[in-house]
């Protein structure tokens, strides 16, 4: 997303560096260094910082590529020491939708930094490149704590919490809008329940002329695409609320549940046997 906003390329430029590019003159390299750390990187604003210095991302990160690339030629040993990286953590990073961490690289002059994010897939993806000066270290440090086991668990508890609570306001939001239809209750209540009814013969969706008929026969007015709105979206909050809790069934077999749980529901109102 970044890449396209600031009209770069979607895949990173080629970099050359002086363990495997003989043949490329220093300012080929370097500029060529620049252009993939400018691809990378961009201002840590999560830490209160507005500016990035894309020449020392690069310096520093093809430094330690080179440092690492010699250990592995010249040792057995793992050229990357998971020791000597730092993974650290915020309060405010809890409440956020991303899981978010800052990893920061092996002791050096200037620290070069990974912001991570969790993505979708429960992959921690690169999101940021960028270097810390020894002045920003320390105030940038201050406020942040070692990751630990309890930072994931906490996310996660107000992850599911904002879902309920988004679940609540889209049932919360469609009852505001229905107390304002109209004020005959039980003409409300009709129109409801043929709505309700359609959604229980053809599933989640609402079939386009339902409510539209129920509202004309009811009012003998055109009716407006809010009503589908409002309806659209007490669906889809309880649907969220239902998929919540039953987090450990698949997708097929939630919405299989939620439909016949529509259909039982209906069918009390009625008197008939889901």
């Amino acid at each position: 997303m970044r890449q396209r906003m600031l009209g770069l390329s979607s895949t990173a430029p080629h970099a050359y560096d002086s363990e495997t590019s003989y043949d490329t003159s220093l300012s080929d390299m370097i500029a060529s260094q620049h252009a993939f750390a400018c691809w990378l990187s961009r201002p840590p604003i999560e830490l209160d910082i507005d500016t990035t210095n894309i020449a020392s991302v690069a310096s520093a990160l093809f430094s330690l590529r080179e440092k690492t690339m010699q250990v592995a030629c010249c040792s057995d040993t793992d050229p990357i020491d998971e020791c000597e990286y730092q993974v650290w953590c915020c309060d405010a990073w809890h409440m956020q939708r991303k899981a978010r961490r800052l990893v920061v690289c092996p002791e050096a002059e200037t620290r070069l930094c990974m912001m991570l994010v969790l993505g979708q897939d429960d992959e921690w993806k690169l999101d940021n490149l960028f270097v810390l000066s020894k002045s920003e270290q320390a105030r940038v440090m201050a406020g942040l704590h070692p990751c630990m086991p309890s930072c994931t668990r906490v996310h996660q508890m107000q992850t599911r919490s904002d879902a309920e609570e988004g679940g609540a306001e889209y049932i919360n939001d469609a009852d505001d809008f229905w107390a304002g239809v109209s004020d005959d209750e039980q003409d409300h209540a009709r129109v409801t329940s043929m709505a309700s009814s359609s959604i229980a013969r053809l599933g989640t969706e609402v079939p386009a002329g339902a409510v539209e008929d129920s509202r004309m026969s009811s009012t003998g007015q055109a009716p407006t695409t809010e009503h589908q709105a409002a309806i659209r979206d007490i669906i889809r909050g309880a649907y969220t609320l239902h998929r919540l809790s039953r987090a450990d069934t698949s997708d097929a077999d939630s919405i299989e549940h939620f439909i016949h749980l529509v259909r039982s529901t209906i069918s009390t109102l009625h008197g008939a046997p889901s």
